[in-house]
């Protein structure tokens, strides 16, 4: 009977003992990765290279407003490629929110004629 309690009371120490390491590994592993990505983030922040916009088209397709050395650049985005477009005015996207001016934007047969120029070239 003692024998039986003995077992009893060592398999919950054992059973609490792995719950606290679990938990101690999954707070490590949290920590770790926040730290990582404020390290990742403050690395690309820092460069000449910013995505100001991103449009989803598709499960794997997006057309994406980047800045880059002072110049927006339109690019498509696609799984295994990525595709200039065009480029924009400066004076196309307010600063401040990222957004593009409502009297700067181009009409669509615009953009698709512009493409076509380019391609051709």
């Amino acid at each position: 009977m003692i024998l039986l309690a003995t077992d009893h009371y060592n398999s919950i120490s054992q059973f609490i003992t792995v719950l606290l390491l679990f938990v101690v590994v999954v707070a490590i592993t949290y920590w770790t990765s926040r730290w990582i990505g404020g390290y990742q983030k403050m690395h690309m922040t820092s460069s000449d290279m910013e995505v100001l916009q991103t449009c989803k088209i598709t499960n794997d397709k997006f057309l994406q407003i980047v800045k880059v050395a002072n110049k927006l650049i339109v690019i498509a985005v696609c799984k295994d490629s990525v595709t200039y477009l065009t480029e924009l005015d400066s004076d196309a996207i307010d600063p401040e929110s990222g957004d593009v001016s409502r009297d700067s934007q181009m009409d669509f047969r615009k953009i698709l004629d512009s493409f076509g120029k380019k391609n051709k070239e």
